[in-house]
């Protein structure tokens, strides 16, 4: 398994390669934008194989509570995966309250300093996948 160090250095150079080809896949929403439970009591999903778009993972971190028997999940981006393990890693291993520091952005940002920081991070990497 890489180092904190190695794997900071492996995003910033996947991030540099995409940008030098110009592929501009640099938004992550940290939350989805719908209003998901509007609508998810209008699908029977128990038991159910559910295909639905990646984007923040909020939709597939709702299907869940929903007792599907598969989630599987599409996006453009080629970010979205990782940003998916970031994500359901922070919940395994984050308090709620540092949770919700690392991931939102409140403005002006001087008010979250923790906002994907290094320190919250260093406690949730060693639970993400490999890759």
């Amino acid at each position: 398994m890489n180092s904190l160090d190695e794997n900071i250095k492996l995003a910033i150079d996947r991030i540099e390669f995409n940008e030098k080809n110009n592929n501009y896949f640099f938004s992550l929403y940290p939350f989805t934008t719908e209003n998901i439970a509007g609508y998810l009591n209008f699908f029977d999903i128990n038991n159910k194989d559910i295909l639905t778009v990646g984007a923040s993972g909020d939709h597939i971190l709702n299907l869940l509570l929903e007792n599907p028997n598969s989630i599987d999940y599409f996006d453009i981006n080629p970010f979205v995966p990782y940003y998916i393990d970031l994500k359901i890693s922070s919940i395994k291993t984050l308090k709620r309250k540092d949770f919700f520091k690392y991931f939102c952005n409140i403005y002006p940002t001087e008010y979250n300093k923790d906002k994907f920081s290094i320190n919250l991070y260093s406690k949730i990497f060693n639970t993400l996948d490999e890759e």
